[in-house]
């Protein structure tokens, strides 16, 4: 394990900033190999606590990447060198445009509406060299996908990286259920393909250096989201936040008593 990898509600998590991240996914990406990178904010902790799958995902994933405020707290609180978050609509464009310089071919794969073809086209403007292939299939539960089908066409471009707009926890369960058949880099993305694409809008900066980029994005799908982050704040105070502080606190009582 990484000396800057450390557990903060039970998965670990890399503290390190973009320009390593970009480095290290890079060199996966040119090796030709499955590597799968998890982008992790508070409902990623709460769905591990619950779900094994997800659980199991986290642990094995070669990267696990700090997106958002409240991951952020959690491991400063249990004493990791947390300096910053590093969201997937962060890393996405420097990280393709790394890619296109490289020659490394990349795959959007998830989105509606087209979402995911308006974002590679926004993308090959400002990235003239890069290589990019799209595919969006039909929104239907995880195990009525077409898989082979998916498989297929992915298999086909041969990308370097591969990015997965299927939603939490579904694309990390995607991807980790077909890793045999994926020898590229892997990252479940959300609604990045959206913001790309100009068809979200992200919160101010303002907000996100606050910490509230959450409440900007339950005032734009309060439908959607809003019973999501109550139930993951009610994760975060009483199950994360307690378990956290105790770990540290055990940890600090021995160098104490000597």
């Amino acid at each position: 394990m990484d000396h800057d990898r450390q557990q903060v509600g039970g998965v670990p998590i890399d503290w390190i900033g973009i320009d390593e991240a970009v480095t290290r996914i890079l060199a996966s990406a040119r090796a030709g190999s499955h590597t799968e990178v998890c982008t992790v904010n508070l409902d990623f902790l709460v769905q591990a606590g619950r779900d094994e799958e997800v659980r199991e995902i986290l642990n094995d994933s070669a990267l696990n990447l700090a997106d958002g405020a409240p991951v952020v707290w959690l491991g400063r609180l249990a004493g990791a060198p947390a300096t910053g978050r590093l969201s997937g609509s962060d890393l996405v464009p420097p990280l393709v445009g790394a890619a296109a310089d490289a020659g490394v071919p990349v795959f959007f794969l998830g989105g509606e509406g087209g979402t995911a073809a308006a974002a590679a086209t926004r993308l090959t403007d400002l990235y003239p060299g890069l290589r990019v292939g799209v595919h969006e299939p039909p929104r239907v539960p995880l195990d009525g996908m077409d898989d082979e089908a998916i498989l297929a066409v992915v298999a086909a471009a041969r990308p370097g990286i591969l990015f997965v707009a299927l939603g939490h926890p579904k694309q990390e369960k995607w991807i980790h259920r077909h890793r045999d058949r994926l020898p590229m880099v892997a990252i479940g993305v959300g609604c990045t393909f959206d913001l790309i694409a100009g068809r979200r809008s992200r919160a101010p900066v303002w907000l996100r250096r606050t910490g509230l980029e959450w409440a900007y994005r339950v005032a734009q799908e309060p439908l959607r989201l809003a019973r999501r982050y109550a139930l993951d704040a009610c994760w975060l105070a009483f199950v994360l936040l307690p378990s956290t502080a105790a770990r540290r606190l055990r940890r600090r009582i021995p160098a104490r008593s000597r």
